[in-house]
């Protein structure tokens, strides 16, 4: 073989640690690229809690007993919002030891606020309830009361809270004192600031149902907002009979729910159990 006919050729050197290295440096942009057009994916957001509907189908519920739809709860001024889970909580708010003109004034708009963000989704709040019945500290006829200053605390409280909870507008069924001023059309704060009119009504012997919630029930269905009755009560010896005309006679009247009354406050009200049975149908 000729060799002086031929190229040599001469390899170069191979060096191991410098390809290692320059393979490294050429993966660095391709992963950090891929980081950036191929983020992790986010969690997916809980659902938002939708409210329960506030009409139809009947909803039943009651104080002191889990029993339906609805759970509801007297809560002090300066006590923390009651929240009941997977239910709709309806809220008498009370002001016991703090006037009208208090809350009017914005001096107890802080305890508004606190109150506000413990509020719970699904929360229905009863202000200022049975505010025709001189019974109440904020009734207005009681003092220096007017029923001016129960809408002004009203539409008050309402601004502040706002979207965070529903509003129940709640009258006695009959006014005391029943005279001109102290009807439930006196107190009516504006459709604005109203979600559900409700009215109380207790059966303190031979009562129907109707009875019960009569005159006010006939006067507040011209409103246009859905009509609960959001306290009521029977001391009838036949509780399961009397609890299942209520309950036909609201759902072929078109209200929305009923809230049993299940305590002994001036009359023997308690759901035994038939009338619970009764109740739960």
């Amino acid at each position: 073989m000729n060799l002086q006919n031929k190229r040599l050729v001469v390899l170069p050197t191979f060096n191991m640690k410098k390809l290692l290295i320059a393979v490294l440096l050429a993966l660095l942009p391709l992963t950090a690229s891929a980081r950036y057009h191929h983020p992790a994916p986010k969690p997916t957001p809980a659902p938002a809690p939708q409210p329960t509907p506030l009409l139809q189908p009947l909803q039943l519920g009651a104080f002191n007993l889990t029993v339906g739809t609805i759970q509801a709860a007297f809560d002090g001024w300066t006590d923390d919002a009651t929240c009941f889970k997977n239910q709709t909580t309806f809220i008498y708010w009370e002001n016991y030891g703090y006037s009208l003109d208090s809350i009017i004034s914005g001096s107890q708009d802080a305890n508004i606020r606190r109150f506000a963000g413990e509020i719970c989704p699904n929360t229905i709040l009863a202000l200022f309830h049975e505010m025709n019945g001189n019974w109440d500290a904020w009734d207005g006829t009681v003092g220096s009361n007017t029923t001016a200053k129960v809408i002004a605390a009203y539409q008050h409280i309402h601004n502040i809270i706002g979207s965070k909870a529903r509003y129940a507008w709640v009258v006695n069924n009959d006014s005391v004192p029943n005279v001109a001023g102290n009807q439930p059309s006196d107190y009516w704060p504006g459709a604005s600031y109203v979600d559900v009119v409700g009215v109380d009504g207790f059966d303190w012997g031979g009562m129907t149902f109707s009875q019960a919630i009569a005159p006010a029930y006939g006067e507040v269905t011209g409103y246009g907002k859905p009509v609960w009755i959001t306290s009521f009560g029977t001391t009838s010896s036949n509780q399961a009979a009397w609890l299942t005309n209520a309950i036909a006679t609201a759902k072929s009247d078109g209200i929305g729910a009923l809230i049993y009354f299940d305590a002994n406050d001036g009359g023997s009200f308690k759901l035994n159990a038939a009338g619970v049975a009764a109740f739960r149908r």
